[in-house]
């Protein structure tokens, strides 16, 4: 197993004063400090014996669905343990603050790097395990915790009829966050003004949330915001099979498929309102549904969005899933040694919103294959070679989906509908 380890120490890689260190009072702040180029990180992947660090790590990237088409994404997380039997990265030895700087966790795979996680170090804790055995254990958080971390004043209001696209460029411009680090969609809705108070985070999340579009960070370190529509597009190629055919091409799965059939995500009433007081309550239901089943839905959402035409919309796209229970396929886990050449690549490249297929064959039962977008992904490996990736999944529908005015996507005869 090769990795890459990387971290921003400031006087091993001797980084000068103009450059961003993150969490630092002085060097932190965005909008006055220059991102360091790559080059002045300092790669720690092997120790002076040319042993691989690397022991352990596990990574945790999980989303919440919180009603119909909502998806909210976690601040990813990493648990990195080290091998350190010489002591080069005790704290003791490295003279400078180690919480704060970032670090990047990479794999090589076929001459070809993936990167696995992007962030700033949270805690970096020696422990000595044996008389000459020594590891470090390093927690770290991705991007989406850095943007967190600041809390703005208010401003004049600004941004009137700006489309979420933009409400989201001028979140990160708010915080100088670079360019480079940013991949964000145009977007479908426009925005009523902001006063670009309180968390970033919280208003990346209500632009996202007005959109339902999609905001993570990626395994890079960029932010990622992707439209209403930009699922659809982004997944509309099927990446892999998985089932028990591996003679028919069908990749293997361990453990048991995680499979749900309850009325946990069932929803039938969405009511949303623009986010100004004395608004008017627009209401989506399925009068069948309730009538069966009760209520199913959420309180009363306050959107951003700057007409109510765009509120009636969007409570009817929010509502357009499982109005009954549905028997879902929530995850499968994946081990890459099964079928390496296959299967490597897929767990190391493959991110949010990507599609795959899962066949279930219970006995006595004919095949069921459900077609899914990844939501949620955690690898986790221990040396010398054990590694799981795991997939939290969303049922995703089958073919290309229909968009109102695409040149492509917009053909009645050939896409599937979506509202």
């Amino acid at each position: 197993m090769t990795f890459l380890v990387r971290v921003g120490f400031s006087t091993g890689a001797g980084v000068p004063e103009e450059y961003l260190r993150l969490d630092d009072p002085v060097a932190g702040l965005l909008d006055v400090g220059l991102l360091a180029p790559d080059g002045l990180t300092t790669d720690i992947s092997t120790d002076a014996a040319g042993h691989q660090r690397v022991m352990e790590f596990s990574i945790d990237r999980g989303s919440s669905q919180n009603a119909g088409a909502l998806v909210e994404y976690a601040a990813g997380t990493l648990t990195l343990t080290l091998r350190d039997d010489n002591g080069d990265l005790d704290p003791a030895t490295i003279d400078e603050p180690l919480p704060g700087i970032s670090i990047q966790l990479s794999k090589v795979w076929a001459g070809e790097v993936y990167p696995l996680f992007t962030g700033t170090v949270d805690a970096w804790l020696p422990e000595h395990r044996w008389p000459d055995q020594a590891v470090v254990v390093i927690t770290a958080s991705d991007a989406l915790a850095s943007v967190a971390g600041y809390n703005r004043g208010e401003i004049a209001a600004t941004g009137a009829g700006q489309l979420s696209g933009a409400r989201a460029n001028l979140w990160l411009d708010a915080i100088g966050w670079p360019a480079g680090r940013r991949d964000i969609d145009t977007g479908t809705v426009t925005l009523a003004a902001t006063t670009l108070g309180g968390n970033v985070l919280d208003g990346l999340r209500d632009t996202a949330l007005a959109e339902v579009g999609d905001l993570w960070a990626t395994p890079g370190g960029t932010i990622r915001f992707r439209d209403r529509y930009g699922l659809y597009l982004d997944g509309a190629t099927l990446q892999a099979t998985f089932g028990s055919d591996t003679a028919g091409g069908e990749l293997p799965w361990v453990d048991k498929l995680d499979i749900s059939y309850d009325r946990t995500g069932q929803i039938n009433l969405v009511r949303a309102a623009r986010d100004v007081e004395g608004a008017t309550v627009f209401e989506s239901s399925d009068e069948v549904s309730r009538s069966r089943y009760g209520d199913r839905g959420p309180d009363t959402f306050a959107l951003d969005l700057d007409t109510d035409a765009q509120v009636a919309t969007w409570v009817d796209y929010v509502r357009a899933r499982e109005a009954t229970p549905q028997l879902r396929f929530n995850g499968i886990t994946i081990d890459p040694r099964v079928n390496e050449d296959a299967l490597y690549p897929l767990v190391l490249g493959l991110d949010f919103g990507d599609r795959i297929a899962v066949v279930r064959r219970p006995p006595g039962v004919a095949a069921d294959t459900r077609e899914a977008y990844i939501r949620g992904i955690r690898h986790s490996f221990s040396a010398p070679n054990r590694w799981q990736t795991s997939w939290e999944l969303e049922h995703a529908p089958i073919g290309s989906a229909f968009i109102v005015d695409d040149a492509v996507h917009g053909l009645l005869d050939s896409n599937v509908l979506i509202l």
